[in-house]
């Protein structure tokens, strides 16, 4: 009975911290978003800056609801705290569709969808993608001269894993983390650093989450497997 004890204690703790870790990446994002609205308020354009704090709005909402999805209690069960793949993919599109007002042509978005896959019923943990997405158009999009191109790819493997690839054609990994070290910004990115933490915990809890990033001076590719046996 100790034991058994001991063992629920420790994955209600592995709960908490998955909960803790969501909760600073909200601020995470929000705090990048807001910061490029700085450039459009400063130069006092009332009508832009006005469309674009609706659509953060709309967006932070977004986040916000994730969080609550996620929240834990001690009758809950950790899929219970997914999310369906369709409510992620419209927050996903609201931030994509926010960078692109705010960044107007510099990126195009390609999204494809496995036929065999229902978005409604189909549930991750809520806010995955999301910080693969944000470094492909802030770090390498955003970056390249000329116009780029993210898609993502969603899909099936052989042995029925969910197979997510975030793809872009930006100026690689390497080349951004030297543009970065050049930068005299205080501000550091923890996105990717939070994210693995959570991919971490979330695979000490049954799931089977693996990740992995082919960059060359091309762009690069992200791509993200997930099993669905989490008790």
């Amino acid at each position: 009975q100790t034991r058994t004890k001991l063992i629920q204690i420790n994955k209600q703790a592995k709960m908490f911290q998955l909960q803790a870790i969501l909760s600073q990446l909200n601020p995470h994002f929000i705090f990048n978003v807001m910061a490029t609205l700085q450039s459009v308020i400063l130069s006092a354009n009332i009508q832009k800056a006005n469309e674009y704090l609706v659509k953060m709005s709309s967006l932070i909402r977004g986040f916000l609801d994730a969080s609550v999805s996620a929240g834990f209690s001690k009758s809950k069960r950790i899929q219970e705290s997914e999310l369906p793949l369709k409510k992620e993919l419209e927050i996903l599109d609201h931030f994509i569709q926010f960078q692109q007002l705010i960044y107007p042509d510099r990126f195009d978005y390609q999204l494809s969808l496995d036929p065999e896959i229902v978005p409604e019923k189909l549930t991750i943990p809520p806010m995955l993608i999301q910080p693969f997405v944000e470094n492909s158009i802030k770090h390498g999009l955003l970056q390249k001269e000329g116009k780029g191109t993210l898609k993502i790819n969603i899909y099936f493997s052989e042995n029925q894993m969910l197979v997510v690839e975030i793809e872009d054609n930006g100026i690689g990994i390497e080349k951004a983390d030297a543009l970065m070290k050049q930068s005299h910004l205080l501000y550091t990115s923890r996105g990717k650093e939070l994210t693995i933490k959570r991919i971490k915990l979330l695979n000490g809890m049954g799931y089977f989450i693996q990740f992995r990033i082919d960059s060359s001076d091309l762009g690069t590719k992200v791509t993200l497997k997930i099993r669905h046996n989490a008790e």
